[in-house]
């Protein structure tokens, strides 16, 4: 089953491609199995469901992910300030859309998910379903906002606007009613194809209908609005000049001063130029307002019907389905944005929050800098602002390696550094929590299919720490996520949330260098031949390190509360330098193991290659005849030449997958570490040095959750395996 956002107006078929052929068309079917696999076996499919949908999954998943965010952003602002903004029906309307939006997202977003856990009819079904559902509300209640709009402008009396408006929604209720029918009584095997046929015309038809309805009611709206204009303009003309003329007849010397042939063609001239600059912003808005739906939806109703008429051939067709659904999916953010757009009401509310906010965070600054001007040594809890002078003063005394999405913490640098207490005003925090919610598929992903397949995918100690690593990154993009929300939602940063971040995220950068180490170890003793029950005293120590450090940090973090004087700033300084000391002698442990275990491996290789072609050239003494002896002597040759070739492209393999192993845990963290070098290499380096510094530290730190699981798809391809279309997941034909 392919994620598949236009699946609105269609039945779930036998093949449940993009291409909208007949569904009686059981030819065009087997050409796009011929796509998907020359080979005609679904199995030998590569990373992914269907391969010819990748594209489609990298293009319309994260523009999902983007809607949900931004309408749930939108929608939590417009409820939060319900008695402003939701007064008027349009501003109902609105809203609504929104929440359609919002909920069409989330849904699609957690299909995706679905379809990763398992390809089922019902899925199918369900997703088309909710996506039908949601383009049929869509397109219902952008009809009722321009109908709206054109009754504000009319003045249409309230009892016929609530009979046109009831006669929408009851075109909303049998439009959802069809749908939920045939959906449930069409056969997944094709038993109603010429049904399926049908209703899937007929919907389209009905969206043709709305749209067209929609792009007249706005034309009318202009019309209407532009006359309006022009009869008010004219208006106001007429009053001026008589305004002038009682002037003129009220002053002896009118004909010198105030003539009909300079009053009367600059008042028309200004009058005109006004006419136009409105009439040009309403043809604008109408424009922008009717073009978003058509823009968006046309594609893929221009798609169900071309095929069966042009006979366009499979990969033209599969092709341009996929730009439909992209362009389909492009309406969750373009719509939302719209209303921001033409609603300054809601645009005011955002940015006096917002500009609310940053005050609040100045003044913050203003008062803790002086207070740790005049009384350094007398830190007392600010309940005003939520927000102690100790936690402020920890944020500027170390840069917290463990948490890549806060504003730059320097553990030696000066203490003047401005430190952002909320991450939405930090540039980078755009940056990284896309990086985390990618992290959360990835790994999420690969977290379903150990789970699923675990009896076959968890057997050695390597797959167990392979599943290690993946559930440590999802779980600390999923605690990075869960705590900016928080924090968001809160508007501060609480002691005991500051504190869960410390540990929680100390925890996760031991667990994640830990791990890394056991993985190169185990490597190494695979490679060396060691036997396991020799090996598990070294994977106990590192065990054991693990727990004495964490131990530590829990320690410190638990008995230094931000309150107090700097003795125990100092211990939270100790706490750190561990920690970046561990992660340091980590990484030159694990670079060493690498680097032992290619050495050996090129060894090993170089003796069995040895062997090989001495008992390739006894084998070919053997055989030499006298009237053979050239053939035979090049033949020789050729051997002696392969195991060769065959060293040097394997000693290259082995040692790009060293420098791949070892240098995604470095490039990622090391900037972050030598950021903490910094007072020490450069002590001139500025505020704003230390700040863009950081930022670039904390996106390679964030990245890691990205790179860890695309080196465990690389390292593992059983893990790949799974991630192939079965044959008996959904029959093809």
């Amino acid at each position: 089953m392919s994620f598949n956002s236009s699946n609105s107006f269609r039945v779930p078929t036998a093949a449940p491609t993009n291409a909208t052929f007949r569904h009686d068309n059981y030819e065009n079917v087997e050409a796009v199995k011929n796509i998907i696999s020359p080979s005609g076996d679904l199995t030998d499919v590569p990373f992914a469901i269907f391969p010819i949908y990748i594209p489609n999954f990298v293009g319309v998943v994260p523009i999902f992910l983007m809607g949900a965010l931004f309408n749930g952003f939108v929608m939590a602002t417009i409820l939060l300030n319900k008695k402003k903004l939701l007064v008027s029906r349009l501003d109902q309307f609105m809203f609504l859309l929104i929440a359609v939006f919002f909920l069409w997202s989330v849904a699609c977003f957690v299909e995706f998910f679905a379809s990763l856990v398992a390809i089922s009819v019902q899925g199918y079904i369900a997703e088309a379903i909710i996506s039908s559902f949601s383009i049929v509300m869509i397109f219902c209640v952008n009809l009722l906002l321009a109908l709206e709009r054109y009754f504000l402008i009319m003045g249409t009396p309230e009892y016929l606007c609530e009979r046109i408006i009831t006669g929408v929604i009851v075109l909303v209720g049998i439009l959802c009613g069809l749908i939920l029918g045939i959906f449930v009584r069409t056969a997944i095997d094709m038993d109603h194809a010429e049904l399926v046929e049908s209703w899937s015309l007929t919907m389209y038809g009905a969206l043709l209908i709305i749209s067209t309805a929609v792009v007249v009611v706005y034309v009318r709206t202009y019309f209407r609005s532009s006359r309006l204009v022009r009869e008010s303009l004219g208006l106001s003309r007429k009053k001026g000049l008589v305004a002038r003329i009682r002037t003129s007849h009220k002053n002896k010397h009118s004909d010198v001063l105030t003539g009909d042939d300079v009053s009367e063609p600059d008042a028309s001239g200004g009058m005109d130029g006004v006419s136009v600059a409105i009439e040009r912003r309403i043809l604008f808005n109408s424009i922008i307002m009717a073009s978003s739906l058509i823009l968006c939806y046309l594609p893929g109703i221009i798609l169900q019907v071309i095929p069966n008429v042009l006979h366009l051939s499979p990969e033209v067709a599969v092709f341009w389905s996929n730009v439909s659904e992209v362009s389909l999916s492009l309406d969750v953010l373009i719509t939302p944005a719209l209303i921001l757009y033409f609603r300054r009401d809601i645009r005011d509310v955002l940015l006096q929050y917002y500009i609310h906010l940053r005050q609040r965070v100045k003044s913050t600054w203003d008062v803790e800098n002086q207070c740790s001007l005049e009384r350094p040594l007398k830190a007392r809890l600010n309940f005003s602002s939520g927000i102690s002078s100790k936690v402020l003063q920890q944020k500027e005394l170390h840069f917290n390696l463990a948490r890549p999405r806060r504003s730059t913490r320097i553990m030696n640098a000066p203490k003047a550094v401005p430190t952002s207490v909320f991450p939405v005003y930090d540039p980078k925090f755009y940056g990284v929590v896309p990086v985390f919610a990618l992290g959360i598929i990835l790994n999420g992903a690969i977290g379903f299919i150990l789970l699923r397949h675990r009896s076959k995918l968890i057997l050695s100690r390597v797959d167990r720490l392979f599943a290690l690593i993946t559930a440590t990154m999802l779980l600390w993009s999923l605690w990075c996520v869960s705590d900016i929300a928080v924090e968001w939602v809160l508007q501060r940063v609480p002691v005991a949330l500051f504190l869960a971040e410390e540990i929680t995220s100390c925890i996760m950068i031991l667990l994640i260098f830990g791990v890394n180490l056991m993985l190169a170890m185990e490597r190494y003793f695979i490679v060396s031949g060691a036997a396991k029950v020799d090996t598990d005293k070294y994977f106990l120590g590192v065990i054991v390190a693990i727990s004495v450090i964490a131990w530590i940090i829990v320690w410190f973090n638990i008995t230094s509360p931000p309150s107090p004087g700097l003795k125990n700033a100092t211990n939270l300084k100790i706490a750190f330098r561990i920690i970046y000391g561990y992660c340091i002698l980590s990484t030159f442990v694990l670079a060493s193991l690498y680097i032992q275990a290619y050495r050996i491996s090129t060894r090993k290789l170089r003796e069995s290659l040895a062997a090989i072609t001495l008992l390739a050239q006894n084998a070919t003494l053997k055989g030499i005849s006298d009237n053979n002896n050239f053939s035979s002597s090049s033949s020789s040759t050729s051997e002696s030449m392969t195991p060769e070739l065959i060293r040097t492209r394997l000693e290259g393999k082995i040692l790009g997958h060293c420098i791949v192993m070892a240098s995604g845990l470095v490039v990622c963290y090391l900037p972050a570490m030598m950021l903490n070098l910094a007072p020490f290499i450069r002590p001139g380096l500025s505020i704003e040095g230390y700040r863009v510094w950081g930022a670039v530290a904390e996106m390679f730190l964030a990245a890691d959750v990205a790179v860890t699981p695309l080196l465990v798809f690389f390292f593992k391809p059983e893990i790949r395996e799974y991630f192939r279309v079965r044959r008996s997941s959904i029959p093809i034909a």
